[in-house]
This record gives C-alpha cells, sequence and structure tokens, in this order.
C-alpha cells in the first residue's frame, strides 16, 4: 500500500507527547496514564493510575518503554500493559537518551545518571 495509512484513532486527549511506535506496539501518553495499543490485534491496555506524577520523557527499551516521571520515578512499560522496573531517582528527569549496549541516560536538573535497564527484572520503588 502506497500514501498515508491511519494506524490508530485514539478518541481521548493526549498530553503533548509524540506517541512511541515500537515494532507493532503504540504507547500513548493520557492524563490518567499510559495507553498500550497492539495495532496488530487492535486492542487497548490502560495503565492507570501512575501517581508518579506527569511524564516528563519517554524512550523505548527492549522489553516497552521507559518512562520518567515529575516525581523522579522511572518506570518501565511492556507491551502487553505490565509495569517493569521502577526506580526513583532524587531529581526531575528532563530528558531519556538510549546509549550502546542497552544503557540508557537519564538527564535532568544538573544531574547525568546512566541506567542498566534489565529486560525482565523488577526494581522496587524506593
Amino acid at each position: 500500500m502506497s500514501g498515508v495509512q491511519v494506524l490508530w484513532h485514539h478518541e481521548r486527549d493526549l498530553h503533548p507527547r509524540a506517541p512511541i511506535l515500537h515494532g507493532e506496539t503504540l504507547w500513548l501518553v493520557e492524563d490518567a496514564g499510559v495507553a498500550v495499543i497492539d495495532l496488530s490485534q487492535g486492542v487497548v491496555t490502560e495503565v492507570r493510575p501512575l501517581l508518579h506524577g506527569a511524564v516528563c520523557a519517554a524512550a523505548p527499551v527492549s522489553d516497552g518503554v521507559l518512562f520518567a516521571f515529575t516525581d523522579g520515578s522511572l518506570v518501565t512499560i511492556d507491551g502487553a500493559g505490565d509495569v517493569g522496573a521502577r526506580i526513583r531517582l532524587s531529581a526531575r528527569i528532563g530528558r531519556l537518551v538510549p546509549g550502546d549496549n542497552g544503557l540508557m541516560h537519564a538527564i535532568g536538573e544538573g544531574q547525568l545518571v546512566t541506567l542498566n535497564i534489565p529486560t525482565t527484572a523488577t526494581v522496587p520503588l524506593r
């Protein structure tokens, strides 16, 4: 097929944050949480409530998307809508920059923190 193709039409308001398309899955940031859409099946999983504040940054990782919140929390959400690794940093993160070898650099408020995001581990919220 050539030209423009509609992949998904979302009926609720979204934050002014770019959607993340990773494989056949689309992550959308909403007021109340994150909507995870499996585009091949048309299934929507809503991840809410996320009580960490607003999303400041997001970046794809091997098993889903890493989200940074205003309270300094970093949370991974996979393609099934399951919340995985969680960690809280002391500062608000403004940007997430993917690095080599599965590393992620969290940048914000005078800090640079380099993370190794585990693919299956769960890290308790501090």
